[in-house]
């Protein structure tokens, strides 16, 4: 690159920092619209995730984060106020069945099949409503293989945009 454009330089790549600090985002955010999760881009800049009109999903390999990243959204939404409710789905040992904010935590698969056919249950009987109020959080969703729980986490996301559930997976 240097050759084809002499004048020009790439700009450089700094490395992600391996802690960053909450306060990074004390001041920052404006509720569901603008919900802190980390640093990234070319700046490090604070980043956010805007849940007022849509779900949310991480992906990612083993041990890349998945669960760090869910458990700073779900403290964001906390600390908004502005839940009704938050439930957690956790098929495997997760960390965030430990955190006190949740209406419902369902650990092992089939905890999470009966919860999650009583959250799909609640969400049909909901009335329009597409101010996110309510919560479903599913950690390691890829265990939940069983067809009529993915039927109902179907249901219960295509519902929920105009009913005022979020699911962040």
């Amino acid at each position: 690159l240097a050759q084809a454009w002499p004048r020009h330089r790439a700009p450089s790549i700094d490395t992600l920092p391996s802690r960053v600090d909450s306060s990074t985002f004390a001041a920052i955010g404006a509720g569901l619209s603008a919900l802190p999760i980390g640093v990234g881009g070319a700046a490090l800049e604070p980043q956010f995730v805007n849940l007022t009109e849509r779900h949310f999903l991480i992906a990612g390999g083993y041990r890349t984060g998945r669960t760090t990243a869910l458990r700073a959204i779900v403290d964001a939404i906390a600390q908004t106020g502005e839940a009704e409710s938050l439930h957690l789905l956790a098929p495997r040992r997760s960390a965030l069945t430990e955190l006190s904010v949740w209406t419902d935590a369902a650990r092992g698969a089939e905890a999470c099949s009966v919860l999650v056919a009583q959250l799909a249950a609640e969400v049909a009987e909901l009335p329009d409503d597409e101010t996110a109020r309510r919560f479903i959080v599913v950690d390691d969703g890829g265990e939940l293989q069983d067809p009529q729980v993915m039927l109902a986490l179907e249901r219960i996301v295509r519902m929920g945009r105009d009913r005022g559930v979020r699911v962040v997976a």
